[in-house]
Formats: C-alpha cells, structure tokens, sequence
C-alpha cells in the first residue's frame, strides 16, 4: 500500500498545472539554447519559432486564446513538410537540429503540467549539445556552459513546488550542482571510446563552413581574404625552420584559363613513360613540420614546396595523404574537422626535369580570342631575345618592377582582363600578377601554370609556433624551364618585395585597410591576439586533438595498452561508479551539517520563546508547538506562524534543498524583526 500511494503522488505531482511564472524563464531558456542556431537556419523557420514564442507569452497572460490540440497537430505536420522541403532530407544534423528546434517551440503550445515542463527542460539539454556540430570553439562552449546554468536554474525553479526561492538562492544552488557534474564529464570526455570519423557517422553539411582560398581563381578573389583574420592552419616545426622567402605554402594549380579565370582544370591519367617523366628529386636537410589545419571542406593540404610522403609523413583521423595533378598535397576525403599532420619538405628540389607532351599541351592552353594586346607583347618579346626563358621573365618582371603598383583595391577588369591590367590600370593584388604573368609567358612560348596557397606566417612566441591567417593568401606562378623542371616565379616580388620577405602589413599602404592600421598602432592588442590564439591552440590539441589515436596514446601511457572499446568501458563504468559514491557521500555530509544547522537555529528560538514564557514540551512538534502559542497569545503565534511552518516544511517535507539553513535563518530574522521583545 505504502508503494501504491507513492506512485499515485508522483503522478499527481507529475501533472499537476506548471506554475504561470515559470514558463517566460522556460521559453527565455529555449530561445538562448536555440540563437546559436540561427545562423544557418532559413529565415522562415526564424520567424515562426520566435512567433510561437511571443504566441505563448500572450497566452499566458490571456488564458483563453490557448489554441487547441488540433491547431497544434496540423502547425507541427506543416513545419515537418516544410523542412523536408527546405533540406531535402531530415536525416542530416542541419535538418535534424533544425526539426528539434521548431517541436520544442511547438511543444511549448501545449505545456501545461509539470511534467511538460521537465520534458522541454531535458529536450532543451540535448539541444545544447547539438550546437557542437557545427562550432566547437572555446566562445561557444562557454555560451553553453552559461545557458546550461541559466536552464538548471530554471529546473530548480520548476521542482521546488509552491515555495519561493529567490533567483540568488537558486544560482547559489546551481554551482555546487555543476561543480558536481565535473568530474563525470572529465571523465567521460577522457575514457568514453573514441570512435573515428565524424560524429555517429553522421552526414555533413559540406557546403557549411566554407572559407579561404577557392578551388577558381579570378581577378578580386585573393585580395578580399587579405581583410580577413580567420585563421586558416597552424605549424609547429622540428628542428631547422624556414627563412621568409621560403614560407610559400601550396595548395591548388590552375592550368586552364578562358580569359578571366583560373581552373584546375581535367585531371589526366599520364602513361607510365609521362609518369616516370614527372618525377622529382629532392636534395639537402628538409623541413619536419606539423600542421594543425582547420576545417575547409576541402581536400586540399598546405605544405611547403616540396612535400615528400615518406616515411615521416602522417595524418591524423580517417583522411589519407595523397600527391595529386602539380604535385597538389590533397588528403583522401574532404576535411570535415580540425585535422592535423605531419610531413617533411625538401627546398632544395627539381621537379619534372622533362615535359610530357599532354602536360606541355596544358601549360600551354590559351584562349583563341581576348587579349590581343599582351598577346603581342609576348610574341615581340619572344621575337627580340631569341625565344630565351630566362631573357623573357627578367623583361615581364622589369616592367612590373618599374610600371605597376601593388594594392588591396583594384579597379575591376573586364572581358580582356590582362590586357585592361597590364596596359590601362596597372594596379593590383597578387592574384593580377600571377594571372597576367602566366598568361605572357603561354603567350611566349613558355610553359607555365598558376599555384595558390599561403605566404607567409606569424610566429607565436607564446605557443613557440607559426600563424597562419586568410589574410596570408597567395597566388604566384610556376614556369618550366628545360633541364631544371618547374621553377617558382613569383612576379609579385618585383612589385612588392616586402611582401615576399616581410608580410602583407608592411607590403600595402596605411590608408588601404583599417584593420592593418589597427594591428600596426596598437602593440598590446597585437599581443592580446597571439595570447587569445595560443588558448585557442591549446583547445584544438587538448580538447578538440582529442582524436581515437590521441586517446589509444594517452591510455598507453597510463598502462592501459590496446584499449579496445570494451576495455574502456569498462574502466569508464569503474571510475564513474566511483566518482558518483564519493559525489553521493559528500553530498549527503552537506546534508547533514544543513539538518544540523536548522535544528541549531530551531532549539536556539526554542530558548528564546522558553524566556518569554512558552517552552516547548519534549513531546511537541512544530505544528503543535505553534498551535499553543496561538491559544495563549495570538499575535504572537500569527508572526510565528511563518517561521514554524517553515521549519516543519525543510525538516519534514519534500522541498528540502543544501540552502535549508540559510532560509531558515533569513526567516527567523525577519520573525526577530518585528518581535525584538523576544
């Protein structure tokens, strides 16, 4: 029987009518878990979800234009056809997040009991952890950890039943609880096995997150990266580190041209004789370096010329390293997440000593038409050096060097880009040079080909490691010159040396970018900056590195070698038991000395109201106690009223929290108060 009737009060309690108050906190609660989302849901779904929001603060003040279930039923049948329709799919995390933030809102409509409230509480938990699908940086784990008190605050509000507890008390009551959680979430992120690739193998959104250098390359794109700070990778060398003018970076190599733009072009099968022909040879010390590369949703890697994948070379996650078209460093798959690895460059190299005829043929390709005027400066400088390589670079990078300027703010070309740039603006960013420059030297008779990438870097004493920003973004050119194979020839250098040898600040005027003037005027942000960065580095490598072999590494050196999941959790199921028993005992001690502390404060009243002529009787409870005070002196016994019930309440019922004695004890001054006599 007594089982019988707990159960019937749970389920009482259980649906009982949600207090009027707490639900704003509970939609204030919902809509801070679900603004980080807004950033990539359609405009639409923004607007409804924050429609049912003020929808349901107007009910709660207007009871009656409560809409009913069918309202409620045909609103959640549209918005599901409305995300099939937006996404194509409900299964991807965009989607699926996206169809969990419009049914909580909707849940909302119909919350009226207690048990709706904690159902939308918990879904708004899980919320939470659906943001770190798409950012995972230290801003917004921080925001969550904010949100996630802000909404245990509003749990404690919603199960303390018809007493008042102050938002402070209920504050004070959230640290001890997340304090709590701590160490079962270091422990979970430490020994919960690691499961390599993305997230429950879940589909990514590869069209989310995509920023720096573009798989094209046209007249503009490079020089809006230069503004900005993102940064784009990491490197930390071993051992011998390379001078300024060695830092080139390289990513993608663009072979064919239709008169504006740059493209990678087909990627062709070469025989087995082109192959051979392709090769290369390295000689000297390399460079040993790690790379911590962002997401880009992208294949390609950054190395400095020339990677080699020996030995050395690894990659962390499920990627692989692969050599591609133009000696392309490009992993297996698309880089989803922070990836980081590890190679070796030769700087001293030679690659391609002979030109297969398809790969001449390609270096070659112009367009039939357009650019009729640098077309016949190639041709007569051809003409007047004997078709000599070496006599026709030194005269296109003379002409730059004497007639052209290096900016951020090109005037924009037309349909005959080269020759707009190279005979009427003569102005522009390093992507106008490389472009312009390869064009003359096809023109000429030379093969030649476009490279993108990264110049540069900024050490981070802090970190002892190399920053590299978007705003180190980079296009140069790559010309094949008989017996030597490709050469780098970078015709911004002549424009702009401080570019090559310094970095982009120093290259470009003042009045050009706001920002640069900023980072130039202001050395202690400057300094901010490298320090906020190096947090962020050890992030990605403590928290975010945090890969399936880091873990395998990290258990091997606490003895554990071969942690197979099962090992894991195995041990994982041991330290949380743990971990809950010693959290258990030191919260039933609080316990304790809390129930202490009240029976403290009540003996002590107990004196005082034995002085003024009432003691309590050994067999007297509270509620007994209070009612014979009331009989002997009524005014009395209706400003007690307040603190006895109080007592009986945290000592007997079911409201009691850690903060029992400090409200007991506000309660009793508030009774000394106004009975100072006593």
């Amino acid at each position: 029987m007594k089982f019988r009737f707990r159960s019937a009060t749970t389920r009482s309690s259980n649906f009982r009518p949600i207090q009027s108050a707490i639900l704003p906190w509970l939609i204030a609660a919902l809509v801070l878990a679900a603004i980080p989302h807004f950033s990539y849901m359609p405009v639409w779904l923004i607007f409804l979800v924050t429609a049912i929001a003020l929808g349901k603060l107007v009910v709660i003040r207007f009871p009656r234009l409560n809409p009913g279930r069918p309202f409620v039923f045909l609103l959640t049948l549209s918005a599901l056809v409305a995300i099939q329709l937006q996404y194509a799919t409900i299964l991807s995390p965009t989607a699926g997040t996206s169809l969990l933030i419009i049914m909580l809102f909707l849940k909302l409509l119909e919350t009226g009991t207690h048990r709706d409230g904690m159902i939308a509480v918990i879904m708004t938990y899980f919320l939470i952890i659906t943001h770190f699908l798409n950012q995972q940086s230290i801003p917004t784990a921080l925001y969550m950890l904010l949100v996630i008190a802000f909404i245990t605050m509003v749990l404690i509000r919603l199960n303390q039943g018809t007493g008042d507890i102050s938002w402070t008390d209920k504050l004070r009551l959230t640290g001890p609880l997340m304090a709590y959680s701590l160490p079962l979430m270091v422990l979970l992120f430490v020994l919960f096995p690691r499961i390599p690739g993305p997230l429950w193998g879940l589909p990514v959104n590869e069209q989310a997150g995509k920023t720096g250098l573009s798989d094209e390359m046209a007249p503009g794109q490079i020089s809006q990266l230069a503004i900005s700070d993102e940064v784009a990778f990491r490197v930390k060398f071993h051992g011998r580190e390379p001078l300024p003018h060695q830092l080139y970076w390289r990513a993608l190599v663009f072979w064919e041209y239709d008169g504006r733009t740059w493209r990678p072009g087909r990627q062709y099968n070469l025989p087995a004789h082109a192959v051979a022909a392709a090769d290369y040879s390295v000689t000297g010390t390399p460079f040993e370096y790690t790379v911590t590369l962002e997401a880009h949703q992208q294949r390609w890697l950054f190395a400095l010329d020339l990677p080699v994948l020996d030995e050395y070379a690894e990659i962390t996650g499920t990627y692989g390293l692969v050599i591609g078209d133009g000696q392309q460093l490009q992993a297996s798959k698309r880089v989803i997440s922070l990836t980081q690895y590890r190679l070796r460059s030769y700087p001293d190299y030679q690659l391609a000593p002979s030109l297969d005829p398809i790969s001449r043929r390609r270096a070659l390709q112009l367009p039939e038409n357009g650019n009729p005027q640098s077309m016949e400066l190639a041709q007569r400088w051809r003409a007047e050096t004997g078709g000599q390589p070496g006599k026709i670079i030194d005269r296109a990078l003379q002409l730059f060097n004497q007639e052209f300027t290096y900016t951020l703010d090109p005037p924009l070309l037309g349909t005959h880009a080269v020759d707009e740039f190279m005979f009427q603006t003569k102005r522009g960013f390093c992507e106008h040079f490389a472009s312009s420059f390869t064009f003359l030297m096809r023109a000429a008779g030379i093969p030649a080909r476009v490279v993108t990438g990264y110049l540069g870097g900024e050490i981070n004493p802090l970190g002892n490691y190399m920053l590299v920003r978007q705003a180190d973004a980079h296009a140069w050119a790559e010309v094949w010159l008989e017996n030597r194979g490709w050469v780098r020839v970078d015709p911004t250098s002549a424009v702009s040396p401080l570019r090559i040898e310094r970095n982009l600040d120093l290259a470009l005027p003042e009045h050009e970018n706001p920002r640069l003037v900023l980072h130039r005027s202001a050395a202690a942000l400057a300094k901010m900056r490298l320090l906020w960065d190096s947090v962020n580095n050890r992030w990605n490598e403590w928290v975010l590195g945090y890969t399936h072999e880091t873990q395998q590494l990290f258990m091997s050196r606490l003895g554990l070698n071969d942690a197979s999941p099962v090992k894991l959790a195995i041990l994982l199921a041991v330290t949380l038991s743990i971990a809950l028993i010693i959290i258990a005992f030191v919260s039933l001690q609080n316990r304790s000395r809390d129930e202490d502390k009240i029976q403290r404060l009540y003996l002590k009243l107990g004196k005082r109201l034995a002085k003024a002529g009432y003691p309590r009787k050994p067999h007297e409870g509270p509620v007994d106690y209070l009612r014979r005070i009331r009989h002997g002196d009524p005014n009395l016994g209706e400003k007690l009223d307040p603190v006895l019930r109080t007592y009986a309440l945290l000592r007997y019922g079911h409201d009691e929290t850690p903060e029992s004695a400090r409200l007991f004890k506000k309660t009793i001054r508030q009774f000394a108060q106004t009975c100072k006599h006593i």
